[in-house]
């Protein structure tokens, strides 16, 4: 009788969740459940050092798509996908740092306030501009917004972090360049991944969306 009044209890709170949390485009709690597993297997093989399907490289410059696949989690699964997704995402990083050697960035990722930290905010606030901006347009046309300007940020938080927690290593790493130097250097690379990643998630939302367990689906 315990264990059965224990799940009622969890299953309202669970439904009280999805009630409070009504961004999300997936409707049923176990095709939440589905995207979010699928999400992280997707995360966890785009992480994999060797394979090196996280990157794109365009000229001189190694773009991260590792971000697209937490967007596709926040804007589908909600709250709880962006907490799981970009959580993992910044294990990952972590993880990549000590494995990988010769990267720019990888002593700073070695510090989870460098690597967990930015990765967790970019869920929460990628989660925060679609919910807001999905009440006032479309949810295919906030989905784009809220890619390219979640990943515009995520990229200046990841910077950020580098520079508050490590400066003075930050410092000699990049010459000299501070905080806003290096970014203005960057910038072009920034507006890049997140162009991608606002393109990607309007073309995979407006398909999927027409799947009946999405909001506005038939």
């Amino acid at each position: 009788m315990k264990l059965i009044a224990h799940y009622v209890k969890i299953n309202q709170m669970v439904e009280k969740i999805l009630e409070f949390d009504k961004s999300a485009i997936v409707r049923d709690l176990k095709y939440r459940i589905l995207f979010i597993t699928v999400t992280c297997i997707f995360l966890i093989l785009m992480g994999i050092p060797q394979l090196h399907l996280g990157y794109l490289r365009v000229g001189q410059k190694s773009l991260t798509l590792m971000h697209i696949p937490v967007l596709a989690a926040v804007f589908f699964t909600g709250l709880s996908g962006a907490f799981i997704s970009s959580l993992l995402f910044g294990i990952l990083s972590f993880i990549s740092a000590f494995a990988v050697n010769g990267g720019i960035l990888s002593d700073f990722f070695m510090n989870p306030l460098c690597s967990v930290l930015p990765r967790l905010l970019f869920g929460f606030i990628a989660w925060w501009i679609f919910s807001v901006s999905c009440k006032r347009i479309t949810v295919v046309l906030s989905a784009g917004i809220s890619a390219f300007a979640a990943s515009f940020l995520h990229s200046f938080m990841v910077i950020g972090s580098v520079y508050v927690f490590s400066y003075h290593r930050a410092i000699q790493i990049f010459k000299g360049a501070g905080y806003f130097e290096l970014m203005q250097k960057l910038i072009s690379g920034v507006l890049l991944e997140a162009f991608i990643a606002a393109v990607l998630l309007f073309l995979i939302i407006l398909i999927v969306r027409k799947i009946k367990p999405c909001k506005g689906g038939n």
